[in-house]
């Protein structure tokens, strides 16, 4: 594991609460204004994904996963774009389906692991793009898929990737479920409820085959309820449980085989312990995890939030050590 001693995220005292530093950020910082140029790809199964670009001509390309229902307008994604075209890097803002605006066109969507969608992704750029390095940034449920799909490949990714940033993981799923079911927690859940619920029953108009009916939907307070009504049984898993099982990236991380940083805050709200993955983290030479006091969830914020946030700063100078090593 990487020493903390001139990398930690020092805030105000402020910004010392988590839940001010998750939130002040969303509140006030949509005024970074981005003009994306769309590209849709088709996927094997007829389905689509949009990607939202910045291209320049670079060499390098960056591949972003937002959260659980972001999009490439979430605060976080067109912060780090900023932060990348300041070094002159490409960005492909993976929205993961239907969250580009419209709805995808099948019964499944996308959740915690599918790793198949960034491989198709991956697959797009490299076969279509000249490309010598291509990195991956995650966010949250982004970072999740992010950290599996290294794992998973191993030995065999593909080799343009040079580095992968992983930020504010909830690296066990069925922990994470149960953080942000907690009364504490209710203004960030009843906020993600609404907009799953919002999007579970235009599949079920969409996809009356489904049996899902709106009465079921909007009984769903929780990820337990949600996942064991849509998200478990449309992407194949017996339960929630099963589900959070599978996906969790935790167990991933021993397999990892490219320079990964990791960044989680130890107040994160969002998850406990079981999340920050340390032991496996030690074990892995290629990980490195850093775990500031403070930081909230894909906060890490300041009073200017002008300028490049402490995280992004952090990713933009781990990748480039990296890409340096191979150029």
């Amino acid at each position: 594991m990487t020493g903390l001693s001139n990398k930690t995220y020092q805030p105000s005292w402020v910004f010392r609460s988590p839940h001010i530093n998750t939130i002040y950020p969303h509140l006030f910082r949509k005024r970074i204004r981005i003009s994306w140029d769309r590209i849709r790809i088709s996927t094997m199964d007829n389905d689509f994904i949009d990607l939202d670009t910045r291209l320049s001509g670079s060499k390098t390309a960056v591949v972003m996963l937002h959260g659980l229902e972001g999009s490439s307008d979430s605060h976080y994604i067109k912060g780090m774009s900023r932060a990348l075209e300041q070094v002159n890097y490409d960005v492909f803002v993976m929205n993961q389906r239907g969250c580009s605006g419209e709805i995808n066109k099948s019964y499944a969507s996308y959740h915690s692991g599918k790793t198949d969608d960034l491989d198709e992704v991956i697959q797009f750029i490299a076969h279509t793009f000249n490309y010598q390095n291509i990195v991956l940034i995650g966010f949250s449920l982004g970072g999740n898929i992010c950290l599996k799909y290294t794992g998973e490949k191993g030995e065999t990714m593909n080799n343009r990737i040079k580095a992968v940033v992983a930020i504010s993981v909830p690296c066990d799923l069925s922990e994470s479920a149960q953080y942000l079911a907690h009364r504490r927690n209710f203004l960030y859940m009843r906020r993600f409820m609404r907009m799953l619920r919002r999007k579970a029953l235009l599949k079920a108009k969409n996809h009356p085959e489904s049996n899902l009916n709106e009465e079921e939907i909007n009984s769903c307070g929780d990820f337990t309820s949600f996942d064991n009504l849509y998200t478990a049984p449309a992407h194949g898993f017996d339960s929630a449980v099963h589900y959070w099982q599978v996906n969790s990236s935790k167990q991933f991380i021993p397999e990892i085989r490219r320079d990964t940083l990791l960044i989680s805050a130890k107040d994160d709200p969002f998850f406990g312990p079981l999340s920050h993955p340390v032991a496996e983290c030690e074990n892995n030479p290629f990980v490195t995890f850093e775990q500031p006091a403070h930081g909230g969830h894909v906060g890490f914020a300041q009073w200017n939030l002008s300028k490049n946030l402490w995280h992004e700063n952090r990713a933009l100078n781990f990748i480039e050590s990296k890409i340096y090593e191979y150029d």
